[in-house]
C-alpha cells in the first residue's frame, strides 16, 4: 500500500496548457471587469518628454507608463525644483536614473516595487560640508518694490528656515554653500533659488491662479454654473467640516453654521432665509422646508438615509435667480446634493471611514425637582388644607390610583392607622429614592457608528464609485435599536464621442426595533422604587392606565375576580412584554442621458424613479398590560356565571402595517453653450412631469402567537357594533384599513439663459410653469409662471481698479424674481376632495367623507424676492466673502379660512394672507497664517431675517387672554410670544396684573389687547458659525462655534401651579419658596398653593407663569465640535501598502454661553437634557 506514494504522477502537456490558458484568460477578464486597468499599462516603454516638471510628476507619469508601485516618504521630494526630462522607449533603471540625477536620492527596484530613499552622506562629505556653511542674507520686496513683511524663507529639504521682518529682511545661518533657498508669500508665485552669502533684493510675482486652482461651480439641479457667470445667490458649505461632524449622521443637521442664511433650529426647522408659508400644527398644508435635490431630482424621503461620504458637493440656492428654475417649490429655497462619481484615469482606490460616537446619558435632573426629604415634607404641609375639599379616599382614588403616600395619609384620616403608624410610613418613604433605579434600568448610554467602504475609478470610456454603509444607533432606552444598511453605486459610460450615459443606484435597509421599555419621566414621585430590596420587580399599579386613567383599588379587585385575568402593573416585567419592528426598503434611481447633437448644442436627459417600503409590526404578547386591559374590556359575565372572552384570553396582538411610495420624474432639455473670444451664452430650454403615490395598509390581529406566528378567530362584525363588558360598552375599530392614498403629478416647462460680455458683464434669466392635478382643472389656478432675471458685473476687474492692488475680486449682483409653493397633495383644491372610510354603522358599511371644501378661488402661494449681493477678494486672496441683502415678499398664503355657518362648513382651505421677509447673509473666510508647515484659516457665517405677516384673513383678538395665546398677528413677525406684565403678588399671596394705564390687579378675564405685552418671537432673528482650523506637518485641529439671537425662550421651571393634589413631583425646588403667608409678597414672588378647584379658577396662575419670567434671553453662543486628527507619515503608510491614514477626535457641545441667567441651555427647553461633551473617535484609510 506504500508502494505508490513516491511514485511521480504525470500530467499530460495539453492539459496542463488548458488549465494555464483558462488561469490566464480568468485573470485578464477579472482585471479588466474589475479594476478597469488599460492594458497598454502593462508596457515598460518609457516615453517623457517635459520641461520645467516637478519631481513628483515625472515619478507618477513613469508609474502609470511601467505599471510599477512607487514607495517613498513624500517629505523627501523636493517640491518646486524644476527638470527638463527627454526619454523615448527607455526601460525603468534609464528613466529612473535621469529623475533622479542631482538630487540626494537614490532607488532599489523589488519585483514591481520602487523604493527611494535619502542618500546617506559619508563621513568625508559630512566633513566637507562643515566647511562649506554659509550665512545667507537678503530682502523681499512685491511687484512694486514695497517690502513683504512676514514671507517664509527655508533652505530646502532642511529644517532651516525664518520669516522677513518689518523691512522685508532675512537672514540663515549655516547654510550648505550647494543649498537651494525657497521663498513663499501669499498671492505670490513661489521663488527658488541657489543659495549665496547676499542674495540681494528678491523681487516676488503676483500669482495668478493662487486659491484659484480649482474653478468653483454651482449645481443647480438642471446645470453646472461657473461662478464667474452666476448672478444669483448661491453657498456652499465646508465638506471637510461636515464630514468630520459625529454628533448625527443627518447631514441637513450637519450644515449647522456653515451657510449664511441657512438655520437649523427653532420652531420654524431647518429654513433658508426664514419662512416663507405658515405652519399649521400636527397637519400641515404646505412644506416650510427648502427642497431638497439630489442627483438632479427632487427628494422627499428620509435624508438620514443620504451617507455624507457619498456626498461629493453641496449648493444652497438662495434668491430667486438660482432657485426659480425649480418653480413652485423654491420659496423656501432649495438645498441641491451632488453625489460622489468616479473620474476618468483613476486608478482603483479605497476608502475607509468609520466613527463612533460616545453620546452619553441625558440629565434627568436638568430641572431640579424635590427630593424624596423634601416631597415628603411637602405632602405633610399640604394635606391638611387640600383634605378639606377632597374628603373621599375613592375619588382620590381614581385620579391618582394607589399612590403611597396619598393613601398612607388618607388611611390615617379614617383612623384606618394611628398618628405613630402615619409618620413611621412617610418617614420610611422619605428614605428612599429612585434615582439609582431609574438611570440603571431604564437609561443607559447612547452611541452612534458610522462606517463606509468606498470604491472608485476609471478608464476613458467608464468611471464607477460604488460604497457600503452601516450606521447603528443605540439610543438611551434599553432595548431600542436602529441599524441602516445602504449601498450605493455609480456608473458613468462614455458610448462613443457623443453620447454619455450615467446610472444611479442606491439602496436602503433601515431596521428598527424598540421594546416596551419604561420611559423614565422624572416628575414620578421621587420615593417610588421599581425593585425590592432582593432585586424582585415590583408591581406599580398606579402607573399602569386603564382607558387612559389609573385604576382604582376596588375597580381593579372587581375586574380581577370577574375576569379571571391579572391587572397587575409592572414596569419592569413589562419592558419583554411587547416591541415594535420596522423593516424598510428604499431604492433611488437616477438615470441620465447627454447627446450632442451639434456643436455646443446637447441634448440632456434625466429620469428618476424613487421607491419606498416600510413594514411594521406592533406586538403586544399575551401578558402584556395594554393587552390584558383590552380582553378585559371586552369580556362578559363574570362572578356567578364564567367570563365570556369575546377577544381570546390565550395570545396576544399583532398590528401589521405597510407604508408605500412610488414616484418618478422625467426630464427632457436642451442645452446650447457657446464661448466666443468676448462673448459667453448658454441657453436651455425643457419640458418635466412628476408623479408621486402613496400607499398604506393595516391589519390587526388577535390571540397572537409570536411563536406560532398564528392569530385566533374573532367575530369582528359584533365587536364592531360593540358589547357591554365589565367596564362597560366596549368598541372594537376596523382590523383593516389603507388604501392607495392621493396621487400628486406636475408637469413643468422651463427655459434658463446665461450671458456674459468681456467676462464681466453677465445677465441670467429664468422662466418656468407648473401645473398640477393638485388644483383640479381651474386655469386661472394653474397658471401660475415663475421667473426670474439678474445681473452681475465684476467691477475688480475694470481698468479703472487696476490701481487698487490690495483688491483681487469685486462682483456685484442684482436679482428680482418669482417663485412659489403649492399645498400638498390632496390638501385642496377647487374641487371637493373626499376620503373613503369604513364603519359598520354605514349601509354598506364603507362610504365617503367630504375631507376638504372646494375652494375656486384657491392658489398658489407666490414670493417675489429681491437680492443685492457683493463677492470679493482683498490683501492678495487672505480675506474673501460675499455680503447679500434680501426682500421676500409672499402672497396667497394657503391657511384655513373661517367660513360662514350658513356654508355647512366651519372652515375652508384658502388663501389667507400676506408674509414679508427681510435679512442679511454674511460668509467671510480668511487665510490668517500660511506657512510651509502651519496654517490658520478662519470661516464666519452670519444670518440676519425679520419677517412681518402684511395680511391675515382671520379675526384679531378682542381679549389679553386671547392675544396671549396668539403666536401670529398682523404686523408682528411669526411665533410671536405675548405676555403678561406682571404686577407682583397681593396680599392673598395670587398673581396680580399690571395693565396699560398703570393699574395692578388680580381679578380675571379684565385684561386687553392693550394691556399684553410683546416680548419677541421664538425663531432666532440671527444666528451663524465661526470655524477655526489649525494645520501643523500632520496634525489639522479645528473648533466650530455656532450662536444666535433675537429671539426668546419659554421658562421650562415653573415653580407655580393651580394643582390641589400633588400626585406627581412636577414642581421645581423653588416651589418651597412660594408665598405661604401675609407679608410674603414682600421677599418672593411666586404665588401661593391653592387647595381648591374653586380658588383656582378665581384667579388667573398666567399672570405669574406667563409674565416676563417666562419670556427669556434666547442668545447663546456654543462650542459645537472640537477635531483632531492626525495623518500617518508617508513612509510608514506605504508599510502597510496604503496611500493615505488618519485618525480624528472629535469633543461635541462642550462649552456654552447663555444670555439668560437661569441655566437653561436654548437648544433644549423641555425637562430633559442630552448628554454634552460627548466624545467620538474615527478613523481614514486609503488604499
Amino acid at each position: 500500500m506504500y508502494k505508490n506514494s513516491n511514485r511521480y504522477v504525470g500530467v499530460r502537456n495539453s492539459l496542463c496548457s488548458k488549465i494555464m490558458l483558462i488561469m490566464r484568460l480568468t485573470t485578464v477578464i477579472l482585471i479588466a471587469s474589475i479594476m478597469q486597468v488599460s492594458a497598454s499599462t502593462f508596457g515598460q516603454q518609457i516615453t517623457i518628454n517635459r520641461k520645467n516638471a516637478s519631481l513628483e510628476s515625472l515619478l507618477k507619469e513613469i508609474r502609470t507608463q511601467s505599471n510599477y508601485d512607487f514607495f517613498y516618504d513624500g517629505k523627501i521630494i523636493p517640491k518646486n525644483r524644476l527638470i527638463d526630462v527627454s526619454l523615448k522607449n527607455a526601460d525603468i533603471n534609464e528613466a529612473l536614473k535621469k529623475v533622479l540625477a542631482g538630487f540626494s536620492l537614490n532607488y532599489t527596484i523589488e519585483g514591481k516595487i520602487v523604493t527611494i530613499r535619502q542618500s546617506k552622506p559619508t563621513i568625508i562629505d559630512k566633513v566637507i560640508s562643515v566647511f562649506a556653511r554659509i550665512d545667507v542674507k537678503g530682502k523681499v520686496v512685491d511687484e512694486q518694490g514695497k517690502p513683504l513683511p512676514g514671507a517664509s524663507v527655508f533652505v530646502e529639504d532642511s529644517q532651516i528656515r525664518t520669516t522677513t521682518n518689518s523691512k522685508g529682511e532675512f537672514l540663515l545661518q549655516n547654510v550648505d554653500e550647494n543649498a537651494t533657498i525657497l521663498i513663499g508669500y501669499v498671492g505670490y508665485q513661489p521663488m527658488q533659488l541657489k543659495a549665496a552669502r547676499d542674495l540681494g533684493t528678491v523681487k516676488m510675482q503676483v500669482s495668478t491662479d493662487i486659491l484659484n486652482e480649482v474653478e468653483v461651480t454651482f449645481n443647480t439641479g438642471y446645470q453646472q454654473i461657473s461662478r464667474e457667470r452666476a448672478a444669483g445667490s448661491f453657498a456652499k458649505p465646508d465638506l471637510k467640516v461636515m464630514m468630520n461632524r459625529t454628533s448625527t449622521p443627518n447631514i441637513l443637521t450637519r450644515l449647522e453654521g456653515l451657510v449664511p442664511g441657512l438655520t437649523t433650529r427653532g420652531p420654524g426647522g431647518l429654513l433658508v432665509r426664514g419662512q416663507s408659508s405658515l405652519p399649521t400644527g400636527d397637519n400641515p398644508l404646505t412644506s416650510t422646508r427648502p427642497l431638497i435635490v439630489i442627483d438632479g431630482i427632487e427628494f422627499e424621503g428620509n435624508i438620514e438615509q443620504v451617507n455624507q461620504q457619498d456626498v461629493e458637493d453641496i449648493t444652497i440656492l438662495k434668491d430667486a435667480t438660482s432657485a426659480s428654475i425649480w418653480g413652485a417649490k423654491a420659496a423656501n429655497g432649495v438645498i441641491v446634493i451632488t453625489t460622489k462619481k468616479g473620474v476618468a484615469g483613476d486608478r482603483l482606490t479605497f476608502n475607509y471611514d468609520g466613527y463612533y460616537a460616545f453620546q452619553g446619558r441625558p440629565d434627568l435632573d436638568y430641572v431640579q425637582r424635590m427630593n424624596t426629604q423634601q416631597f415628603i415634607g411637602l405632602a405633610r404641609e399640604l394635606f391638611p388644607q387640600f383634605s378639606p375639599y377632597f374628603p373621599d379616599w375613592r375619588t382620590v382614588n381614581s385620579n391618582f390610583g394607589n399612590l403611597p403616600h396619598l393613601q398612607i395619609q388618607y388611611d390615617r384620616a379614617r383612623n384606618r392607622i394611628t398618628q405613630a403608624q402615619e409618620d413611621f410610613k412617610l418617614d420610611s418613604l422619605a428614605n428612599l429614592s429612585n434615582t439609582a433605579q431609574i438611570a440603571d434600568l431604564f437609561v443607559r448610554n447612547a452611541g452612534t457608528i458610522n462606517q463606509t467602504l468606498s470604491v472608485s475609478g476609471g478608464g476613458k470610456a467608464h468611471t464607477f464609485y460604488g460604497s457600503l454603509n452601516h450606521i447603528g444607533t443605540q439610543s438611551n432606552t434599553p432595548g431600542q435599536q436602529y441599524n441602516q444598511y445602504k449601498i450605493n453605486l455609480s456608473n458613468n459610460l462614455i458610448i462613443n464621442n457623443r453620447i454619455t450615459v450615467s446610472i444611479n443606484a442606491d439602496l436602503t435597509n433601515t431596521v428598527t426595533r424598540n421594546g416596551n421599555t419604561y420611559q423614565p419621566d422624572r416628575s414620578i414621585v421621587p420615593y417610588q422604587l421599581f425593585k425590592d430590596a432582593n432585586g424582585n420587580p415590583l408591581n406599580i399599579n398606579y402607573l399602569g392606565n386603564y382607558r387612559a386613567t389609573p385604576l382604582s383599588d376596588s375597580l381593579r379587585t372587581r375586574y380581577q375576580s370577574r375576569s379571571l385575568i391579572n391587572l397587575d402593573y409592572n414596569p419592569v416585567l413589562e419592558q419583554d412584554r411587547a416591541y415594535d419592528t420596522s423593516n424598510g426598503i428604499f431604492a433611488r434611481l437616477v438615470g441620465g442621458l447627454k447627446v450632442k447633437i451639434l456643436k455646443g448644442l446637447d441634448y440632456q436627459g434625466t429620469y428618476g424613479y424613487n421607491l419606498g417600503n416600510s413594514n411594521t409590526r406592533a406586538v403586544r404578547l399575551q401578558d402584556n398590560y395594554e393587552m390584558r386591559t383590552q380582553v378585559v374590556q371586552f369580556t362578559q359575565g363574570g362572578n356567578t356565571t364564567p367570563p365570556v372572552y369575546n377577544l381570546p384570553q390565550i395570545g396576544g396582538r399583532l398590528v401589521a402595517g405597510s407604508n408605500s411610495t412610488r414616484a418618478w420624474t422625467l426630464r427632457n432639455q436642451l442645452v446650447f453653450n457657446r464661448d466666443w473670444k468676448q462673448h459667453q451664452f448658454t441657453l436651455m430650454a425643457g419640458q418635466q412631469a412628476t408623479s408621486s403615490t402613496p400607499v398604506t395598509t393595516t391589519a390587526t390581529y388577535y390571540g397572537w402567537d409570536d411563536q406560532l406566528q398564528t392569530s385566533r378567530p374573532v367575530d369582528l362584525a359584533r365587536l364592531g357594533e360593540g358589547v357591554n363588558g365589565i367596564g362597560g360598552l366596549a368598541t372594537l375599530p376596523n382590523n383593516v384599513g389603507g388604501s392607495e392614498g392621493r396621487i400628486a403629478r406636475t408637469t413643468s416647462y422651463f427655459a434658463n439663459m446665461g450671458y456674459t460680455f468681456d467676462r464681466k458683464y453677465t445677465l441670467n434669466a429664468s422662466w418656468r410653469i407648473d401645473e398640477s392635478n393638485l388644483f383640479g382643472r381651474d386655469k386661472s389656478a394653474q397658471n401660475r409662471p415663475v421667473y426670474s432675471i439678474g445681473g452681475k458685473w465684476a467691477l475688480g476687474k475694470e481698468r479703472f481698479m487696476e490701481p487698487a492692488t490690495w483688491l483681487s475680486q469685486l462682483d456685484l449682483r442684482l436679482t428680482y424674481g418669482i417663485t412659489g409653493n403649492a399645498p400638498f397633495a390632496g390638501a385642496a383644491a377647487s374641487y371637493d376632495i373626499l376620503t373613503a372610510e369604513s364603519n359598520p354603522n354605514y349601509v354598506t358599511g364603507a362610504g365617503y367623507l367630504l375631507s376638504s371644501p372646494a375652494n375656486t378661488k384657491l392658489t398658489w402661494e407666490g414670493t417675489k424676492v429681491y437680492n443685492a449681493g457683493i463677492d470679493f477678494s482683498i490683501f492678495r486672496d487672505r480675506l474673501s466673502g460675499s455680503i447679500d441683502g434680501y426682500i421676500k415678499k409672499t402672497e396667497d398664503l394657503i391657511g384655513q379660512l373661517a367660513t360662514s355657518p350658513f356654508t355647512g362648513y366651519d372652515s375652508v382651505i384658502g388663501n389667507y394672507g400676506n408674509l414679508d421677509n427681510k435679512g442679511i447673509d454674511i460668509g467671510l473666510n480668511s487665510t490668517n497664517i500660511s506657512t510651509n508647515d502651519f496654517s490658520w484659516s478662519t470661516g464666519l457665517t452670519f444670518s440676519y431675517n425679520k419677517n412681518k405677516l402684511t395680511l391675515l384673513r382671520e379675526n384679531p383678538p378682542v381679549t389679553g387672554d386671547e392675544l396671549s395665546l396668539r403666536e401670529r398677528l398682523v404686523d408682528y413677525p411669526l411665533y410671536t410670544l405675548f405676555i403678561y406684565n406682571y404686577g407682583g403678588l397681593n396680599a392673598d399671596g395670587d398673581p396680580q396684573v399690571r395693565l396699560a394705564d398703570g393699574t395692578v390687579t388680580s381679578e380675571i378675564n379684565i385684561t386687553k389687547p392693550a394691556d399684553i405685552l410683546y416680548a419677541g418671537t421664538t425663531q432666532p432673528v440671527w444666528s451663524g458659525g465661526l470655524q477655526n482650523n489649525f494645520q501643523y506637518k500632520s496634525f489639522n485641529l479645528s473648533a466650530s462655534l455656532i450662536y444666535s439671537g433675537g429671539y426668546k425662550i419659554t421658562n421650562n421651571s415653573n415653580p407655580a401651579t393651580n394643582e390641589s393634589i400633588l400626585g406627581n413631583n412636577s414642581l421645581p425646588v423653588e416651589f418651597l419658596n412660594r408665598w405661604k403667608s401675609a407679608g410674603d409678597e414682600q421677599k418672593t414672588d411666586i404665588p401661593r398653593y391653592v387647595p381648591s378647584g374653586e380658588l383656582a379658577s378665581a384667579r388667573n396662575i398666567g399672570y405669574f407663569n406667563q409674565s416676563q419670567r417666562y419670556a427669556l434671553n434666547g442668545a447663546y453662543i456654543k462650542l459645537r465640535d472640537i477635531t483632531l486628527s492626525y495623518s500617518l507619515p508617508q513612509i510608514l503608510v506605504k508599510s502597510i501598502r496604503a496611500q493615505a491614514v488618519s485618525f480624528r477626535f472629535q469633543v461635541n457641545n462642550l462649552l456654552l454661553w447663555t444670555a439668560n441667567k437661569n441655566g437653561i441651555d436654548p437648544e433644549f427647553l423641555g425637562q430633559i437634557r442630552d448628554a454634552q461633551g460627548t466624545v467620538s473617535l474615527g478613523a481614514h484609510i486609503t488604499f
